[in-house]
């Protein structure tokens, strides 16, 4: 009989292969992780026929299993960054609990093309997100929230609008001549722009409008502005 005496760099035990020509191959392998304190205790015993007395278990056998307390961390890290994207609401790039709410714009009774149209939540919540959409030539609208489109969160809002363009004694210059002219010192470039919205409905607080967005389908909404 003989006996092959086994090291190992991360502190397993000696272990014995003896040769016996009756008795099957049989590997019994004991792993034990616990912390830095500790070692790891791996008892190996192999009992079977060898041909050759010098044979040995390569040493990345044992290696294999220091990396097994990194992928667990990894995972962990993993599995908690998955949680936080679901909590925050960045899961998937988009936000639950959206409803779809869609309106129209008259100005003087008049469909108003190309109007920024806000909603402002009234009170500050967890979930209060202000919304914006803009008009089509018909004077429709659609609220986004974070994607094109996707809805708002339920709550009541205050509504306000804008509608700015370039004025008239700009847009008849190239755009060279508009920086030229209308940067000042500083190097700011300030045009001039028109409101077409009227004032008080620029402001959500003057502006007299609100809605409240419900679970669910929401009615359409027509907001009717008047230049006087």
């Amino acid at each position: 009989m003989e006996t092959i005496k086994l090291n190992s760099e991360f502190g397993i035990r000696h272990s014995e292969l003896k040769k016996e020509e009756t008795q099957p191959t049989r590997l019994h392998c004991i792993r034990n992780e616990y912390d830095s304190s500790t070692k790891i205790i791996l008892n190996l015993k192999l009992k079977s026929l060898i041909p050759n007395s010098e044979f040995r278990i390569p040493n990345f056998f044992f290696r294999i299993s220091d990396f097994f307390p990194r992928i667990l961390n990894f995972l962990k890290i993993i599995f908690a960054l998955l949680f936080f994207c679901q909590v925050c609401g960045c899961s998937g790039g988009g936000l639950e609990g959206l409803y779809q709410v869609k309106g129209q714009v008259l100005l003087d009774d008049q469909p108003a093309e190309n109007v920024n149209v806000f909603f402002s939540p009234v009170k500050k919540t967890a979930k209060a997100r202000p919304a914006i959409g803009i008009t089509d030539a018909n004077g429709n609208f659609k609220l986004t929230t974070l994607k094109t489109n996707d809805g708002i969160y339920p709550g009541t809002y205050r509504i306000h609008l804008s509608k700015s363009e370039l004025a008239p004694e700009a847009l008849i210059l190239t755009e060279e001549e508009r920086k030229k002219k209308y940067t000042n010192k500083n190097g700011v470039y300030t045009p001039p722009y028109n409101q077409y919205i009227p004032k008080k409905y620029t402001n959500p607080n003057t502006s007299g409008l609100n809605y409240t967005v419900k679970k669910g389908k929401n009615k359409n909404i027509t907001l009717k502005l008047k230049n006087k």
